[in-house]
């Protein structure tokens, strides 16, 4: 069945199940990996003025 179904867009992974919190902890770590290829996690750059307002508000100093 995996060798018919798995496809390179779509790829099957076996997960052991013999432990819920482990296998939980693998299937968000292969999710994890598929979500970061190709996908730029890094946050956009912070606007001045919103960084501004914010300090104002929070009652901090901007840096």
């Amino acid at each position: 069945m995996f060798d018919r179904t798995s496809t390179p867009n779509a790829p099957w992974h076996a997960v052991e199940a013999n432990s819920k919190w482990h296998a939980r902890l693998k299937v968000l770590e292969i999710v994890t990996a598929a979500l970061k290829e190709g996908v730029n996690i890094a946050p956009p750059p912070v606007n001045g003025n919103v960084a501004k307002i914010a300090a104002e508000v929070l009652g901090i100093e901007a840096e």
